[in-house]
């Protein structure tokens, strides 16, 4: 249902919390909460709902041990699906990766600041040596600077980071962001935090500015607590690169956002999660939605137009 936003951009990035390895890198085989382990033909059926590249540094990466991300990074390969943030060798992690969209080279980092107690539980050295990085002793702009040598002409930086199920950005998240846009990233994308935070333009000295997401909240998830508020929500970001005809240089402009939801269906036991836009549902109430789901949606709404600018970042109607 939220196949046609998802394709519309000509390079849509996901991130995927836990392995996709397989069912024999995890002793549980395919598993939720607290490991997660995916069967890896999600890759399938992301790649037909129009994802093009997924970012692979996150809290639940190494959730199938490092034998089970690097055959993540196997069966990524195998689809045809891009990724960044994970690595099968020490040469790989040197590698700067940079991506071609449409004659633009795109230069990505990804960094996770937490690996739920994984990197002290007896998993392979080599993970925490080149398989990831993380936000320790990460460095921002030594990684950034080989991009630009690389060619990168515009650097977007993930961020796994945050406190879980905060509604607003933790010190630690704007720590990070002031150090990594004065690194000199034009773009951070954050998530982990469960619920959507805000986003907006960065300043970044006299003149310079960076785009910022603190989180994007949730995508496909059955997060549903009460005590745990938005989880049931969250955004497509999206913004366009474009060649400033006066200086030649590329810049990023037009940020926009589609808010989201998780609409389950069905009964105890057996729900469904359809990941719907907002503002789609708005405008054509789908068969079988009843009117709790259709009120929340309209919360929804209500929510992100209170956390995100318009008038800074456009919400577009899909």
């Amino acid at each position: 249902m939220i196949k046609e936003q998802l394709s519309n951009a000509d390079f849509t990035v996901l991130n995927v919390d836990g392995s996709m390895g397989g069912k024999k890198f995890y002793k549980y085989g395919y598993s939720g909460y607290p490991q997660f382990n995916t069967p890896p033909t999600l890759l399938y059926a992301l790649l037909d709902a129009g994802v093009d590249c997924l970012s692979l540094a996150n809290n639940h990466c190494l959730d199938g041990w490092f034998d089970g991300l690097k055959q993540t990074i196997i069966n990524c390969d195998h689809v045809g699906m891009k990724h960044f943030g994970a690595y099968g060798s020490q040469e790989a992690y040197d590698t700067p990766e940079i991506f071609d969209i449409n004659g633009i080279k795109v230069g990505m980092l990804d960094y996770t600041q937490t690996l739920n107690s994984m990197d002290t539980a007896g998993v392979d050295p080599n993970a925490l040596i080149y398989g990831l990085r993380r936000t320790k002793n990460a460095d921002y702009a030594g990684d950034i600077k080989k991009l630009r040598s690389a060619g990168a002409e515009i650097v977007v930086v993930y961020m796994h980071w945050g406190a879980e199920y905060l509604l607003a950005p933790d010190n630690n998240q704007v720590n990070m962001a002031t150090t990594i846009a004065n690194a000199g990233a034009d773009v951070i994308i954050g998530g982990h935090p469960h619920t959507p935070q805000a986003a907006g333009w960065k300043k970044v000295g006299d003149s310079g500015k960076c785009l910022l997401v603190y989180s994007l909240g949730n995508f496909l998830s059955e997060h549903r607590n009460e005590m745990k508020a938005k989880t049931d929500s969250g955004y497509i970001f999206e913004f366009t690169l474009q060649e400033n005809p006066e200086t030649g240089k590329i810049e990023v402009v037009s940020p926009k956002y589609i808010p989201i939801a998780v609409w389950r269906v069905g009964k105890s036991g057996s729900y469904d999660y359809r990941v719907v836009s907002v503002d789609a549902i708005l405008a054509n109430r789908p068969s079988g939605m009843n009117d709790e789901a259709f009120r929340r949606i309209r919360e929804i709404s209500t929510e992100m137009d209170a956390l995100i600018n318009s008038k800074v970042i456009q919400r577009i109607a899909y």
